[in-house]
């Protein structure tokens, strides 16, 4: 764990750096925040709204003449999606109050019109403004006609990562209505969404199942989890019941939204009886059931790499006493 938290944090570095070389820091208060901006956006929840978007955005913004407007639309790539949850419906509010915060002169012209912008990323109507017009064909180029295939293709596949939170059916359904509301505000991209349609109708995303009873949920499970983030697109935490001791469901519903709470960008669910029958309850195409084994896993199920029994010990910690600098969600 140690390992990959100094790789996140060079990774935050490396971002920050390249932000200071890139961004008009004549507007900012403070040349630190972009250390905190760069934070954000290294966010363990980020796959497609990740620094690669940011930096795909700022590439295309570089080819633009020096000048007001592309220190405006440089300010909107940094800002809009600084603040990024998508468990939330206000990132985009939140993040221009952000830049807000973060401005030498909060009412400068500059400042204004990048924070408008910001709010109007949201996409949820038609941008008015011809800088609106420009950001809205770079920010929602994977949805235009012109995004080619593959480029697509990974589009949908970490979207689907960014909601893993949602069971399969409910992010299908939702995926779809999203697709048929864009489809209607912007007839433009009539091409690029039937594109979008249809490979969410074959995606098939490489989930697992990670069963225990997580009594408490510790940084050895954490470890396992980020392994196993590393090879799938999605990791359902399951928690087990045994039916046969008294309170066991109750407290087994309790502690699956304690770690609902504490992983909130997992979907967490419960079940009794064998994990076998679970894992094809599930309405997840291409589904596997990860364990912890030091016998490879038998078909249909994904080993992970051991764990040994002395190093569990060490880490048999509850989250409440891990360093807060370790992002558990």
């Amino acid at each position: 764990m140690q390992d990959a938290a100094s790789l996140h944090a060079r990774r935050v570095a490396q971002l920050a750096a390249t932000l200071a070389a890139r961004i008009p820091l004549q507007y900012l208060r403070d040349p630190l925040s972009l250390d905190h901006i760069a934070a954000r956006w290294c966010e363990r929840q980020r796959v497609w709204h990740g620094p690669e978007h940011l930096l795909a955005l700022l590439d295309e913004i570089d080819t633009l003449p020096a000048g007001v407007d592309r220190d405006i639309l440089l300010l909107v790539a940094l800002y809009h999606d600084a603040i990024y949850d998508p468990r939330a419906a206000n990132n985009e509010e939140a993040s221009a109050a952000l830049l807000l915060a973060h401005a030498v002169e909060p009412q400068d012209t500059i400042i204004v019109q990048a924070a408008e912008i910001i709010v109007a990323s949201k996409w949820s109507q038609p941008p008015t403004t011809p800088l609106a017009q420009r950001f809205f064909a770079m920010d929602a180029r994977q949805l235009g006609d012109e995004c080619p295939l593959q480029e697509r293709l990974a589009y949908e596949r970490a979207i689907f990562c960014e909601y893993q939170w949602a069971d399969w059916t409910t992010y299908r359904t939702k995926r779809r209505e999203f697709l048929q509301g864009w489809a209607r505000m912007f007839p433009q991209h009539q091409r690029g969404v039937a594109e979008c349609y249809e490979l969410l109708a074959g995606l098939r995303p490489r989930v697992a199942v990670y069963p225990g009873s997580f009594a408490p949920f510790h940084l050895g499970h954490l470890s396992i989890l980020r392994q196993a983030e590393s090879v799938f697109d999605k990791v359902i935490i399951a928690v087990g019941v045994n039916r046969q001791k008294s309170g066991a469901v109750e407290t087994a519903q309790a502690r699956s939204m304690e770690l609902q709470a504490r992983l909130r960008y997992h979907e967490v669910a419960s079940f009794t009886g064998l994990l076998t029958s679970f894992v094809e309850q599930m309405e997840v195409p291409g589904h596997r059931g990860a364990r912890c084994s030091r016998r490879h896993g038998s078909r249909g199920r994904a080993a992970l790499r051991p764990f040994p029994q002395r190093a569990a010990r060490r880490n048999r910690r509850s989250l409440d006493q891990l360093r807060s600098g370790i992002p558990t969600s």
